[in-house]
């Protein structure tokens, strides 16, 4: 039942005022009732699934082939510095205490 339309089910008695959700008791009878809270109806939106378009085995092969074919790989000059790299040594620290351990026996 909406709040527009409230009425006892067993006397037919209408309230002035309409009656908020929950609990509603019929003055002339006694009748509880309950009503419902109108919620404003949702229309739900359902959207179409992006087409997938799969590619057959000799697109994918082409494809690879074609960038290995058309990409000739670029020397950077890298490979000499990574191989021998040039580090500086690191020198240790001047230490003012030093601490011995001997083993207890």
């Amino acid at each position: 039942m909406s709040h527009q339309n409230v009425k006892c089910s067993k006397c037919g008695y209408t309230p002035r005022d309409s009656p908020v959700s929950g609990v509603w008791y019929c003055p002339k009878c006694g009748k509880r009732m309950t009503i419902a809270a109108s919620r404003p109806r949702v229309t739900r939106k359902f959207y179409r699934k992006p087409v997938t378009v799969q590619k057959s085995r000799d697109q994918v092969t082409s494809q690879i082939y074609r960038k290995l074919a058309d990409e000739k790989p670029t020397d950077l000059g890298l490979k000499e510095s990574y191989l021998n790299p040039k580090i500086d040594p690191i020198l240790p620290k001047p230490r003012d205490k030093m601490r011995l351990f001997y083993k207890k026996d």
